[in-house]
């Protein structure tokens, strides 16, 4: 996949959620984000033994636009692979400030966000549920990224982890988001 290596997916998804972003009546670079993490494998049936599958991170905006994904194995830790999709920010996506995170990201990965800026520092909030709540409950600002989700779950290349680096799964995993901020662009009424 020669286009994944010279950075074209990633020039052509950019231009599209920017382009897209401006068609929905926001401005193309976000003020904040909501991220996650979903596996893909399954669980070890010992500690010992290693997690099959990935897991992948995505930071998304309002719209639930991918700004950012990082697909890592299964056995690394969520904070790592949180660090890894939050990385970025230190040079990209200036405008947003605020970012809501999966209870998955709790400890001092708040701690670690806060420096990653000198100025217009990100703030990582962790969204719990609500306190009142019994049984399921949807975690306020979660339902964006896990639309997402559910978007990339319709990619049937996607639906289980069958690429064998992890920059495959993420150049498909833009793909995907390509094919469908295209579909929204061009089924957008003219004014």
């Amino acid at each position: 996949m020669q286009s994944k290596n010279d950075g074209t997916i990633h020039r052509l998804h950019e231009l599209l959620r920017g382009d897209l972003s401006v068609a929905e009546g926001r401005r193309r670079q976000p003020s904040a984000g909501v991220s996650k993490r979903r596996k893909k494998g399954a669980p070890a049936l010992r500690r010992e033994q290693e997690m099959k599958g990935r897991k992948r991170h995505l930071l998304v905006d309002a719209l639930g636009l991918i700004l950012l994904v990082w697909v890592h194995a299964a056995d690394e830790r969520d904070r790592d692979g949180a660090k890894r999709v939050l990385s970025p920010l230190r040079h990209r996506f200036w405008r947003l400030r605020k970012v809501w995170a999966d209870s998955a990201y709790r400890g001092r990965l708040v701690e670690w966000t806060s420096p990653l800026r000198k100025r217009d520092r990100v703030d990582l909030e962790i969204v719990k549920k609500p306190k009142e709540a019994r049984g399921f409950a949807v975690e306020p600002h979660r339902r964006v990224v896990e639309r997402t989700f559910g978007w990339m779950g319709r990619s049937r290349r996607l639906s289980k982890d069958y690429e064998g680096t992890t920059s495959s799964s993420e150049a498909l995993i833009k793909l995907s988001m390509i094919s469908l901020m295209v579909r929204r662009l061009v089924t957008r009424p003219a004014f």
